[in-house]
């Protein structure tokens, strides 16, 4: 697979030159074109990872609203101490392209100053010097070589799937992984996980995949949306659930996700009562292995996952969005306010992991434990099935409302 390099570009007439973008494109040089400081470190510094270099023109505008005929070499003057100040959060190779003579012909003092030299827009060979020196140096990038180790990946953090936005959380994780001797914070990475599994989702949707009441507020319920796409009837409130005519996940990729999801909900701000046990869990398997390798197996079946929604949105028949939604069912069962069926009546127990129960019923943790205490006789009125892996065997069903008997 050939190597792309992002190159930001800063350059008041970079517009024009066509011929040169297209020789940095087939040379797999990718530039995003600014005329201002102003606007170029701005881009630059909301997504300083999305970058491999800088190219500077010697004289363009500080602001954007600056007029032709105003630019001056006081802007790269400026960039480049900018660029000295953001060396702590991330080095960048910078290069200088201009037609200007002062700059091409002299030795030019601003340049002298940072050891650098100018390449000439009007000389062929310079150019091509030029953009082998940019990969060159680009390729002595830590980021540079992990997006390119992992190339294929890094190609679903784009606008047409999972979003751009996103490829810093895998690329923190990856950069981590490179170090296998240093501490790992679980739950600073398994939320990253979470945040990328998320931004697929996101996707999901905007593709008609996933349905929209399986996003809440803005907010992604990952258990909701994993049920769905599974095929599973999803409970988005009380008497209404949702599901979908079509199975998107084939059964490998729901195993990892439902595995990924179960192990990372130490980092889940929606979901206290599994968020509880996996505590219990983590803490519990530290206590004997104290490894980067667990995270290692998240993430790599993490990127399968990403792999496999990069393919499936790709094909034919998963690109329209008014055929997928066309596969969304939504029930509503009524409820009666005047009769409650008894399912069950017994006292609260406690099993060794912590779960809350009542005979072959879980509890929710949160709520039991807040309202209820062990040894409490209760009256169980409603249950779900349990879909909860860990416990589905011990405890078939889930007690959705109970009452003190």
């Amino acid at each position: 697979m050939n190597k792309r390099y992002r190159i930001l570009w800063i350059d008041d007439q970079y517009e024009d030159l066509i011929e040169f973008s297209i020789q940095a494109e087939n040379s797999g040089i990718d530039l995003f074109g600014f005329t201002s400081f102003e606007e170029g470190f701005k881009n630059l510094e909301k997504d300083l990872s999305k970058y491999d270099g800088i190219l500077l023109d010697a004289m363009f505008f500080k602001t954007k609203d600056q007029i032709q005929n105003t630019e001056d070499e006081v802007a790269l003057g400026m960039a480049i101490a900018r660029l000295n100040e953001l060396k702590f959060k991330k080095y960048l190779p910078w290069f200088v392209l201009s037609a200007q003579e002062s700059f091409t012909k002299s030795n030019n003092s601003i340049l002298k100053a940072n050891q650098k030299r100018c390449f000439d827009k009007k000389n062929g060979n310079d150019l091509e010097e030029l953009l082998t020196s940019i990969k060159r140096e680009a390729d002595n990038l830590e980021d540079t070589r992990i997006r390119h180790r992992y190339q294929k990946v890094f190609d679903t953090f784009s606008e047409t799937y999972i979003g751009d936005n996103y490829a810093e959380h895998l690329l923190a994780i990856l950069k981590s992984l490179e170090n296998p001797e240093a501490d790992i914070d679980d739950i600073l990475y398994f939320t990253q996980v979470r945040i990328i599994l998320e931004g697929m989702f996101r996707a999901s949707n905007k593709y008609g995949l996933l349905h929209d009441r399986c996003i809440i507020n803005g907010n992604v319920v990952l258990k909701n949306s994993y049920r769905f796409l599974s095929q599973e009837k999803v409970k988005v409130e009380e008497g209404t659930f949702v599901s979908c005519k079509k199975k998107h996940f084939p059964p490998l990729i729901a195993k990892a996700i439902n595995t990924i999801l179960d192990i990372t909900n130490v980092a889940s701000h929606s979901e206290p009562a599994e968020k509880e046990l996996s505590k219990l869990e983590l803490a519990s398997y530290r206590q004997n292995v104290n490894s980067p390798y667990l995270l290692y197996s998240l993430t790599f079946q993490l990127m399968d996952t990403l792999l496999w929604f990069k393919s499936y949105v790709d094909q034919e028949e998963n690109k329209d969005y008014q055929t997928n939604i066309s596969y969304w069912i939504a029930e509503t069962i009524p409820i009666s306010s005047n009769t409650a069926t008894t399912l069950h009546t017994g006292e609260i127990e406690q099993d060794e992991n912590r779960n809350y129960f009542c005979g072959k019923y879980q509890l929710k943790y949160t709520y039991t434990d807040q309202n209820h205490k062990v040894g409490e006789k209760i009256t169980i009125l409603s249950a779900i099935e349990n879909t909860d892996l860990r416990t589905k065997n011990k405890y078939p069903q889930v007690a959705q409302k109970y009452t003190r008997a």
